[in-house]
C-alpha cells in the first residue's frame, strides 16, 4: 500500500479479494456444524479474522492472522492445488481469477517496484464452461432442470441434488476414485466461488445465482441438441430395421390378444435398482467410530486386522450400517442402506446419554430411520457399577429398550468382541442378499414394505437414508404427536405408532372422544388397538391414561 502511495497510483480494490478462500472455510465450517463438531467454532472465528484481510498469495501467509493455525493454512494450500489442478491452471492464475480486479494485484506491485520489468499484458478473462459430464457440468444441469420445472421449489438438498446430478455424470457424487478422496460433489466449492451457485440454511439448500442460470442455460440447450440428433439418428436406425423385419412379422403374426390379456406392471416410484451379481455387500463405519482418541482408532484397527472390508462416513444415526454399493460403471454411485443398522455405546456412554437426554431421542430416530433391524450394542458390562449413575437405573433402561421399545440389545466384552460381531453380521447379510433384487424407493414405501423371505427388497438409498435421520430436521406433526404420546409412562414407539395409524393428529383423536357417547367409551377407545409384532392390545390402563391427558 506505501508502494502505491509513493507511486500516486489508483487501482480498484476488489472489497473482498479472498472470497476462495472464505469459501472453503465456510464449506468446512458448514460441515463441522453439520456433525456437530467443536471445530465449528474455530471456522467461525477464522472466517471473521480473514473478512477484512487484504488479498493473500497462500494460505500459508494466513498464518499471521487470529485464529489461524498451521493446520487450517494448510488445509487452504491442499484445496487451492487441488482446485487449480483441476482447472489446469497454476495456483496464483487460479486465485486471481476468483478476484475483481482486471490486472493481477501483485504483477501490477511488482512492476511498479521494478519499472525495467516488462509487463504482462491483461487477456480478457475468457468465460468459465465446466467439461461435459464433469461434477461441475451436471450440478448446473440438475440445478438448470429444477429452476426450469413446475415442480420445483427454487432450491435443491445435498442428497437430491447429488441424485439429479449423477445422471449428467461419469465421475460418482458419492464414491470416491481410486487413489483420491474426491468425488464429484467436491465441484460444488468452486462454483459457490465463482457465484454461480449459492448456498443457505442449514440443512444446506442450493440454488442457481443469476450468472449459473445464464451459463446452465448454454449448457443445457447444447445437451438438449445432442439428445434430439441421437434421438434423430435412432429412428432412422429402426426404420431401416423394421423394413427388414416387416416381412418376417407379415409371415408370423404374433398373437395380440395374449399380449393384451397379459397384466399391465403397476407404476411405483424406484430411483434405481441393483440385481444379483450387481453389488457388493459393505460395512459403513460412522466417521467419528473411527477417529478421534485412542479408543476409536483402536476400533479401526480391529476390523482391519479381520480383515473386514468398509467404508467410513458420516452417519446422521447409528455408528454401523451396511450398504450394498453397485458395481461396474452403469450403476456407479448407487448405494442402498440394507436393513441393519447398529448404535454402539459403552457404559460411561450410555450413562450419559440416559442423563441428557440423547438416549431417549436416539431411540425414536432410530425407529423412524427405515431400517427394520436395530441393534443397540452395549460394551463394558463389567463397569456397570463405576457410572455416574446407578446400576439398577442402567440395567432397567437396557431392559425398556428391549421389552418396550422392541430393540435387540446385544452385550460385548471389548472392543475386539465388538469388530467380530460386526464381521459375523457383514458375512451373513452377504450370504443373505445375494440372490436378491434390491429397489432404492421413498421412506413411505419401505417402511410399509417386510423384505423377510422375499427376492425383491425395497431400500433406502445412502442419501436418503442420511436425509430421514437427521438430528435437526423439521418435524412433520404426526411425528410430533408420536413423540408427545412416547412422553406417557408405558407408551413405546410401536404403541404410539399404532395410534398414530388411526389418529395421525392431535385433533383427529380428540374429535373421536368427542364422538363418543359416554365417559367409559372414551376411556375404553384405544384399549384394542393391535401393537407390536405380537398384535397384543393397547390395554384399558394405557388407554384411560391417553384420554386424560387428551
Amino acid at each position: 500500500l506505501a508502494i502505491m502511495k509513493r507511486y500516486g497510483v489508483k487501482r480498484k480494490v476488489d472489497p473482498c479479494p479472498n472470497r476462495l478462500f472464505l469459501s472453503y472455510i465456510k464449506e468446512w465450517r458448514d460441515e463441522a456444524k453439520e456433525k456437530e463438531q467443536r471445530s465449528y467454532h474455530t471456522y467461525n472465528k477464522a472466517l471473521k479474522s480473514l473478512e477484512k484481510y487484504p488479498p493473500l498469495q497462500s494460505g500459508k501467509e494466513a498464518i499471521i492472522l487470529e485464529n489461524f493455525g498451521d493446520k487450517i493454512c494448510s488445509m487452504l494450500d491442499r484445496r487451492l492445488a487441488k482446485d487449480a489442478d483441476i482447472r489446469g491452471m497454476s495456483e496464483r492464475d487460479y486465485l486471481e481469477s476468483t478476484r475483481n480486479i482486471h490486472e493481477s494485484w501483485w504483477g501490477s506491485l511488482e512492476s511498479e517496484v521494478n519499472p525495467k520489468k516488462k509487463q504482462k499484458i491483461a487477456k480478457n478473462p475468457t468465460e468459465y464452461v465446466p467439461v461435459k459430464n464433469s461434477g461441475a457440468y451436471a450440478l448446473l444441469i440438475a440445478l438448470y432442470r429444477d429452476h426450469t420445472s413446475v415442480e420445483g421449489l427454487g432450491y435443491m438438498k445435498k442428497a437430491e441434488l447429488q441424485r439429479e446430478a449423477q445422471k449428467f455424470s461419469t465421475k460418482s457424487f458419492s464414491v470416491p476414485d481410486s487413489g483420491c478422496q474426491y468425488t464429484a460433489w467436491s465441484s460444488m466449492g468452486g462454483l459457490i466461488a465463482k457465484n454461480l451457485v449459492n448456498k443457505h440454511s442449514n440443512p444446506a439448500k442450493y440454488h442457481l445465482t443469476d450468472a449459473g442460470i445464464q451459463l446452465a442455460e448454454k449448457l443445457d440447450q447444447k445437451q438438449e441438441s445432442l439428445n434430439q440428433d441421437l434421438t434423430k439418428r435412432d429412428q432412422n436406425l429402426n426404420h431401416k430395421i423394421g423394413q427388414k423385419t416387416e416381412e418376417k412379422v407379415q409371415k408370423n403374426p404374433p398373437n395380440l390378444m395374449e399380449n393384451w390379456l397379459k397384466p399391465k406392471p403397476v407404476g411405483e416410484i424406484v430411483e434405481f435398482r441393483l440385481n444379483p451379481g450387481e453389488f457388493e455387500v459393505l460395512l459403513c463405519v460412522d466417521t467419528r467410530e473411527i477417529s478421534g482418541d485412542n479408543r476409536k482408532k483402536e476400533m479401526q484397527r480391529e476390523i482391519e486386522k479381520l480383515g473386514i472390508p468398509f467404508l467410513d462416513r458420516v452417519l446422521q444415526i447409528g455408528d454401523f450400517v451396511w450398504v450394498a454399493r453397485g458395481t461396474g460403471s452403469k450403476n456407479l454411485g448407487k448405494e442402498v442402506v440394507l436393513d441393519y443398522v447398529v448404535e454402539r455405546k459403552c457404559m460411561s456412554d450410555l450413562a450419559q446419554s440416559i442423563r441428557d437426554g440423547r438416549f431417549h431421542e436416539q431411540k425414536i430416530r432410530l425407529k423412524q430411520c427405515g431400517s427394520k433391524k436395530v441393534i443397540y450394542l452395549i460394551e463394558q458390562m463389567n463397569r456397570i457399577q463405576h457410572q455416574s449413575l446407578p446400576e439398577k437405573t442402567l440395567r432397567q433402561a437396557l431392559l425398556n429398550t428391549q421389552v418396550i421399545d422392541s430393540i435387540f440389545v446385544k452385550y460385548s466384552e471389548n472392543i475386539a468382541a465388538t469388530a467380530e460381531y460386526l464381521g459375523i453380521i457383514t458375512s451373513r447379510l452377504r450370504s443373505l442378499y445375494q440372490n436378491s433384487t434390491l429397489l432404492a424407493c421413498e421412506i413411505e414405501t419401505v417402511k410399509s414394505y417386510n423384505n423377510e423371505g422375499k427376492n425383491v427388497k425395497k431400500l433406502l438409498s445412502f442419501g436418503d437414508f442420511n436425509d430421514a435421520s437427521l438430528k435437526g430436521k423439521g418435524l412433520t406433526v404426526s411425528e410430533m404427536f408420536t413423540r408427545q404420546l412416547m412422553q406417557i409412562r408405558g407408551v413405546s414407539y410401536d404403541k404410539a405408532n399404532s395410534i398414530i395409524q388411526l389418529y395421525p393428529t392431535p385433533i383427529a383423536l380428540m374429535r373421536s372422544y368427542k364422538n363418543c357417547d359416554t365417559v367409559k367409551q372414551k376411556q375404553e377407545l384405544l384399549a384394542k388397538i393391535k401393537t407390536g409384532l405380537l398384535k397384543r392390545n393397547f390395554g384399558i390402563s394405557l388407554s384411560r391414561t391417553v384420554y386424560h391427558v387428551f
